[in-house]
């Protein structure tokens, strides 16, 4: 803050207001800033605990993850667009905060009604019509993400109503906004350890649901409180004279519509890029933290601490900073950067680990080893993730024309980087990684981050030419050096500490769209399969073991003569075997990850 802004802020703490004084208005909000970091913890609860239920309706984890994504990210960006425009033609920012709060924890209490109808619906369409399997899905697929749009629209119209009765003043726009999104952030931090560690183990997953629900409740009802309560007394609207329709300056005049659109579509492309790399690192991060249930939870909470902080440290110095577009780009380029230098941690991430934990994982001592997933994890992911979180303020900054339209152009940066996650996240997973595998996908997208940061810097009309080409060269050259390093260096295997002690040569590797599999010869000739790092099938006696029982004891049981069967996963081949010396009619094998059959 400079000499003349505090005086300014010390002047209208003095001034004899109508209604709320400075400082109740300075409680007001900070109490408003703890109601939202609730509400992020709750959304995150609700994305972890409905992704549990939709398991259960769609039988499979990667319908289900995908369906939950598709339904909360979309729903965020139809939120955030729609409510945007809605506050900015009138109406109460608190009232409607109260509403959208309200809707969404009485959702929270119907939705385990309404998963475990739709899950009666789909039983009875399968009975009485004859329709395949890809049909059923998509039905299963519509109808799910129907329902989990509602709260999420609810979720994302949160953030603009906020930020419409925080922005007052232009000149700390970027500060207000930067500040509502790290506070919800680090309430969905909050939320993602709270579910994936805790509530549902310690309640049950329908019971953490209801646990968030009655939060959001509570939520509602302190904001109505609050609506209330500055409806009879006002709270002070701009100060000293502002002007709410000045367009928001930037070197002595605003970007010009172009410019700004720019912004709007690069944003766009970094949402993609960055859930592109989630995709990747999770993917990869899986190899390090055992493949345990918590996996998932540790991974998404080190990628929301890191935009939470993100936006935080940006938030401090965005109102005050000059050429935020050619800003935007430099963090653009310096997201591929560090993105590619997190590389070689993945390949020796695993080593480091077995040397820390030593020869043995001690079950008696968890949290050391959960320490390690984090410490692992956010030695990956930290720096890209924070250059991330500051994309969003600096955005809404550039774009941002003028107070009264505040809602709308918050609402058409978070939709636009939004919808870039989603697709972001869809290619990845289902086109980049079978394609060309984690190691070239993580760098194709630093590439597609380096080339709109300088498109972006180009466009700079308060750079001169000579700044421009030199900051270009000087980190072009920087992610061409790392770029080819990596790309000449080997390619990355992606190993688990279980693998790294039992094999002694990979004998096969294919990185698919459901899991990484391989083929490992261990140190005693026994061929082993591995999916993400964890031994499932094979030669050793004890994996054999594992598998015959999964044959003959159902076929022992049962009194059918000539029973039709069904296996789900195929593996080394040892249970289909198993079942086939029986007289049986008939054996279907149906296996979810494509990759397991080639290294059979």
């Amino acid at each position: 803050m400079d000499l003349k802004e505090e005086l300014m802020s010390k002047h209208t703490e003095q001034v004899a207001e109508v209604g709320v004084g400075r400082s109740e208005f300075g409680r007001i909000r900070l109490l408003i800033l703890a109601l939202f970091f609730l509400s992020g913890a709750c959304g995150l609860v609700y994305e972890v605990v409905w992704m549990r239920m939709l398991t259960l309706v769609f039988g499979a984890t990667a319908f289900a993850t995908s369906t939950i994504l598709a339904a909360f990210f979309g729903g965020l960006a139809l939120g955030s667009f729609s409510f945007g425009r809605v506050i900015d033609r009138g109406g109460n920012p608190l009232k409607t905060y109260a509403i959208l709060e309200a809707g969404i924890g009485i959702i929270a209490f119907l939705m385990p009604v309404l998963l475990s109808g739709l899950n009666d619906l789909y039983i009875q369409l399968y009975r009485q019509f004859d329709i395949g399997f890809f049909p059923l899905s998509l039905i299963r697929f519509s109808l799910s993400f129907l329902v989990l749009m509602i709260p999420a629209t609810l979720m994302g119209g949160t953030l603009p109503v906020l930020v419409k009765y925080f922005v007052r003043r232009q000149e700390r726009l970027g500060w207000n906004v930067g500040s509502l999104y790290a506070v919800n952030t680090f309430g969905a931090v909050v939320g993602t350890l709270s579910a994936g560690f805790f509530l549902i183990l310690l309640l049950g997953v329908k019971e953490a649901a209801y646990l968030a629900g009655a939060v959001n409740l509570l939520i509602a009802a302190a904001a109505w409180v609050l609506y209330r309560r500055l409806a009879v007394a006002p709270d002070p609207t701009p100060e000293s004279g502002e002007k709410p329709d000045e367009p928001m300056e930037e070197d002595g005049g605003a970007l010009s519509p172009s410019l700004a659109r720019l912004a709007l579509w690069a944003v766009g492309i970094s949402g993609f890029c960055s859930l592109a790399l989630e995709v990747f690192w999770t993917r990869a991060l899986v190899f390090f933290l055992d493949n345990s249930t918590h996996a998932f939870t540790t991974i998404l909470t080190g990628f929301l601490l890191g935009i939470a902080l993100g936006s935080t440290f940006i938030a401090r110095f965005v109102d005050n900073t000059k050429k935020l577009l050619g800003w935007f780009g430099v963090i653009e380029i310096l997201i591929g950067i560090s993105a590619i230098l997190a590389i070689p941690i993945l390949n020796h991430s695993t080593p480091v680990i077995e040397r820390m934990m030593g020869a043995s994982l001690d079950p008696m001592f968890p949290w050391k080893w959960m320490g390690m997933r984090f410490a692992t994890t956010l030695s990956v992911i930290l720096v890209p993730t924070i250059l991330i979180g500051a994309t969003f303020p600096l955005v809404t900054k550039i774009y941002a024309r003028n107070v009264r339209k505040m809602g709308t152009a918050l609402g058409n940066v978070y939709s636009v980087n939004t919808v870039g996650g989603v697709f972001g996240s869809v290619l990845a997973g289902f086109l980049l990684i079978p394609a060309i595998g984690v190691q070239n996908g993580i760098i194709l997208v630093s590439a597609i981050n380096v080339v709109v940061g300088g498109v972006l810097i180009l466009s700079e009309p308060g750079m001169v030419r000579k700044t421009k080409l030199v900051t270009l060269t000087t980190l072009g050259l920087a992610f061409v050096g790392v770029g080819t390093f990596y790309l000449t260096s080997g390619t990355l295997v992606l190993t688990s500490y279980t693998e790294r002690i039992e094999a002694a040569e990979i004998l096969s590797y294919e990185e698919g769209i459901g899991a990484t599999v391989k083929v490992f010869e261990s140190e005693y000739g026994e061929r082993l399969i591995s999916i993400n790092g964890f031994p499932v099938a094979g030669e050793p006696l004890g994996l054999q073991d594992a598998q015959k029982p999964l044959a003959h004891l159902p076929l022992l049981l049962t009194d059918a003569e000539n029973p039709r069967v069904n296996l789900v996963g195929f593996g080394a081949g040892g249970a289909s075997w198993g079942v086939m010396q029986y007289d049986v009619a008939e054996v279907d094998c149906v296996e979810l990850v494509p990759a397991v059959i080639n290294a059979a």
